[in-house]
């Protein structure tokens, strides 16, 4: 099994994506896998502007983080929810992700949420990705995030149990 390499915070493990002997459309999917990857790069940085990069216009997002289960609709309300989960998360907690699927367009990451400063893992979860190409450009098209139902973060326990680490 290969080692993770470090870049950006994140941790991301080698990935071969040559599961088609045809060379259309392979630059494509692979682009597909970077972008993904860029999606995980851009809440580690907190770049509004690289999310924005990367998210398309019509992108639907599901996610179970919070006690409400609604799609969201749209670039700006996907952007609004990355802009709130990278605030709740700070500069304290990071997604450390490994590529599980790729099949064309479409990707897979099994990811965890560590406490950086004293490598404690908070949750876990996965992560599956739909992204189409648009005037030449990969956009993330459609985004479900799935953590594991015990760990769900309210902003307000996400904050305690912050303060109780950072006692530690």
């Amino acid at each position: 099994s290969p080692s993770p390499s470090r870049h950006r915070g994140s941790s991301f493990v080698p990935f071969d994506a040559k599961n088609s002997s045809s060379e259309s459309g392979e630059d494509d999917h692979r682009a597909a896998l970077e972008t993904v990857l860029k999606l995980y790069s851009a809440i580690k940085s907190q770049s509004l502007r690289e999310l924005s990069d990367i998210i398309g216009d019509e992108c639907r997002c599901v996610c179970n983080f919070f006690s409400f289960f609604q799609p969201l609709e749209g670039k700006k309300q996907v952007l609004d929810f990355f802009t709130y989960l990278i605030r709740s998360l700070g500069n304290n907690i990071e997604f450390v992700v490994k590529p599980t699927l790729h099949d064309g367009m479409n990707v897979g990451v099994s990811w965890r949420l560590e406490w950086n400063k004293k490598h404690v893992p908070l949750g876990k979860g996965f992560s599956f990705h739909i992204c189409q190409v648009y005037h030449g450009k990969v956009f993330i098209k459609n985004v479900e995030m799935f953590m594991e139902p015990l760990l769900h973060i309210g902003p307000f326990r996400l904050v305690s149990y912050l303060k109780l680490l950072h006692k530690f």
